[in-house]
């Protein structure tokens, strides 16, 4: 997600769009099957910042597939 954020202007509208949805995917997976072991079996800092990467990353997709969908429907 973070390398994602760091390129995706430099990205056309479309593939922008695309990547957020497969990469936010694949996150949403992740979060959704963790299964919340104990703090003291896992990195739950990793777990914790990845949980709010995501939330950022989601606010990005969902501008970037409004704009698409504004282009879109303006075309």
């Amino acid at each position: 997600m973070l390398s994602w954020l760091d390129d995706y202007a430099s990205k056309n509208l479309q593939d922008a769009a695309r990547e957020s949805f497969l990469i936010g995917d694949k996150v949403l997976h992740e979060i959704a099957y963790d299964p919340r072991l104990p703090g003291e079996m896992i990195n739950s800092a990793s777990r914790q910042n990845m949980i709010e990467t995501m939330i950022h990353f989601n606010a990005v997709g969902r501008a970037i597939w409004s704009e698409l969908i504004d282009k879109v429907g303006n075309d």
